[in-house]
């Protein structure tokens, strides 16, 4: 499937879509039956985190303005920028929707991953589409493991 497939069969209107040059084919207004809007560039502060979430990667000094910073992008497909502070989130990339909370997931994550090993995790898939991300289950259930332990 298409990611437009994808979109208009999810069961949610909340989506802000950051149309991209392949973006085509259906008029704004047919996209806005099915998300809440249509951005080319959008700013949002979740969990600590400053998102700064545009179609092509922004520049590195853009990062730098303000502590915590993120440029989740689509721009460039299945070519992700070996930096942890970028987060490639094109329908290439994962072929499915994800929430921005597990977004920030693989955000911290992958800063994590790069300072152990200098490099961001590889995404494979399976045959039926479905997407794994090197480490990141083990360490999300470490890290679970680790959380409760500190409210015990």
């Amino acid at each position: 499937k298409k990611g437009w497939d994808v979109l208009v069969n999810l069961n949610t209107k909340n989506i802000i879509l950051v149309d991209g040059n392949h973006d085509r084919g259906a008029s704004p207004y047919a996209k806005l039956k099915f998300v809440k809007d249509i951005q080319g560039f959008n700013i949002q502060q979740l969990n600590g985190f400053n998102i700064m979430i545009s179609h092509c990667p922004i520049h590195p000094i853009e990062l730098t303005y303000t502590e915590n910073s993120v440029n989740i992008h689509s721009h460039s497909h299945m070519n992700s920028i070996q930096d942890p502070n970028y987060l490639n989130l094109s329908f290439d990339s994962f072929r499915a929707p994800i929430t921005m909370q597990t977004a920030l997931e693989y955000v911290e994550y992958n800063r994590h991953f790069f300072a152990i090993n200098q490099r961001l995790p590889l995404v494979s898939f399976d045959d039926n589409h479905n997407f794994t991300v090197e480490g990141f289950q083990t360490w999300k259930f470490a890290k679970m493991i680790q959380e409760q332990q500190i409210s015990n």
